[in-house]
């Protein structure tokens, strides 16, 4: 194959560029369409960077700002204090079943210490599905049915909210639905009762196989 003579090429090329005014011409718009879609680019490539430029620097301002903020220490030790009063209001009695049984015990104690007649009390528990680091924490429901008379059920239903500015494990009223009777049959209440309990995972080490005695390790002696 034969390589194309560079010094013909010039040649024929420049005898075009002199004679040829449309070859000039052509050759003119190539080089200008490259410059103004040069330009084009980089006027983009421009706008783009300065957006950029401005998203950093809202980012550093907002950065300097909340560094300017000298009571991050305060506001810190608020969140733990208020972590810890909300902890204190759950239940620690470890599995389900404690957890269940502590709590209608307690629902129970303060309508009996009421003088409250309870016809009815149904408690569920179940456990929440948490993350690792969370706490695994447990729903406990109380359906309870008593007899309603406002000058016991009402002091008693402020009873359980003071457990919670006592900071102690705490009963919440999710309903409250009262019924009247007949002429000579007494009101009934049905109140909804939850509360939140912390499941104890068990941390016991399984226990080492036990290892075979000597005398079980060696065969017995036969007569001979």
């Amino acid at each position: 194959m034969q390589m194309p003579n560079i010094s013909e090429f010039t040649s024929q090329f420049l005898g075009e560029w002199r004679s040829n005014s449309r070859f000039r011409a052509g050759i003119y718009l190539l080089l200008g369409t490259l410059w103004l879609y040069g330009v084009l680019l980089l006027r983009d490539h421009a706008v783009a960077e300065h957006a950029n430029w401005e998203l950093i620097e809202q980012k550093n301002s907002r950065a300097r700002a909340t560094a300017a903020i000298a009571d991050w220490p305060t506001r810190a030790q608020e969140m733990r204090a208020a972590v810890t009063d909300l902890e204190a209001l759950l239940w620690r009695d470890g599995s389900l079943g404690l957890s269940q049984a502590a709590f209608e015990e307690r629902i129970v104690q303060s309508l009996t210490l009421m003088n409250i007649p309870i016809r009815s009390i149904r408690t569920t528990a179940t456990a929440e599905s948490s993350t690792p680091g969370q706490l695994a924490l447990i729903q406990l429901r109380a359906r309870v049915q008593i007899d309603f008379r406002a000058s016991t059920v009402y002091p008693w239903l402020a009873s359980l909210a003071r457990s919670k500015s006592n900071k102690s494990p705490t009963i919440f009223v999710e309903s409250l639905t009262i019924r009247t009777g007949n002429v000579g049959q007494a009101a009934t209440a049905e109140i909804e009762l939850i509360g939140y309990a912390v499941k104890t995972t068990s941390n016991r080490e399984p226990a080492p196989p036990i290892a075979p005695s000597k005398a079980a390790s060696q065969p017995p002696n036969l007569p001979q």
